[in-house]
């Protein structure tokens, strides 16, 4: 039997690239929230940030892990598109929307397959707790997104 002492390889590969993926989101938020004006935005994406760091350490608990908020070749890329596309954008604070919740879609997917292929383990009640601030973040982020498209369509 999985115990949290003894997870399965499998188990710790998931919790893995769970920690890594909350760590670039992390630093994502970081990044979003030093390319946008709006103070409220602006709050959301700091707190996002500290609630991601704040997962990533909670996973990285359970696994051997040097610096558990490192980040990945693809969450840097995925930075540095969320860059680009604000500094090409007519509308730089919906282009960084867009991106964070193209991001939230990813961060949402993880946990989806995680949950999924390891029902059972001794972090489900973590790990349901984290989906669930997941998915909050991502609607609402989401649902910003989407005001601030029909606001620009409306000008």
């Amino acid at each position: 039997m999985e115990t949290t002492n003894k997870l399965s390889s499998d188990t710790k590969d998931a919790i893995r690239e769970l920690v890594e993926i909350n760590a670039d989101s992390r630093k994502g938020f970081e990044k979003a929230r030093d390319l946008i004006a709006e103070a409220d935005i602006n709050r959301l994406f700091a707190a996002m940030a500290r609630m991601r760091e704040e997962q990533a350490l909670e996973l990285a608990r359970f696994i051997d892990l040097e610096d558990p908020l490192d980040t990945s070749f693809k969450g840097d890329m995925h930075r540095w598109w969320m860059n680009l596309r604000a500094n090409l954008s007519s509308n730089e604070s919906l282009a960084v929307l867009e991106e964070a919740e193209r991001g939230e879609d990813e961060i949402k997917a993880r946990y989806e397959k995680l949950l999924k292929a390891n029902p059972g383990t001794p972090l489900s009640g973590l790990l349901h707790a984290q989906y669930r601030a997941v998915k909050s973040g991502h609607d609402r982020i989401r649902d910003l997104r989407d005001r601030m498209r029909a606001a620009a369509a409306a000008e």
